[in-house]
């Protein structure tokens, strides 16, 4: 099974590697979208308006609008470089006594 997060606890100057994992699964009943006539399931493309074509997955950046119309872009890289201190850190503030914890809980 695949993390669905992957950080530290930190407290003072001990770092505490940790991986969070589902806890439950859904089981729901998943539809395709298919064609009424010919009942073929449909396909999502990625396409661009201004090219007039197909784009791949390697060709698509992140951007942010800041105006209509208007993007600022990055790229992954610049992503990982943000300086985001909390971004997979947990900081433990204090602890509790075991007896105020319902034992549901565990």
């Amino acid at each position: 099974m695949r993390s669905m997060w992957k950080g530290t606890i930190s407290f003072g100057l001990v770092n505490i590697p940790v991986s969070m994992y589902k806890a439950t699964e859904e089981h729901k009943t998943h539809f395709r979208s298919l064609h009424v006539t010919c009942q073929q399931p449909i396909q999502y493309r990625k396409w661009c308006p201004a090219c007039q074509r197909e784009i791949g997955q390697g060709e698509i950046i992140r951007g942010y609008e800041y105006a209509q119309g208007s993007f600022v872009t990055l790229t992954e890289e610049e992503m990982d470089k943000l300086p985001l201190p909390t971004l997979r850190t947990i900081g433990i503030l204090h602890f509790t006594k075991q007896d105020n914890i319902d034992p549901i809980s565990f």
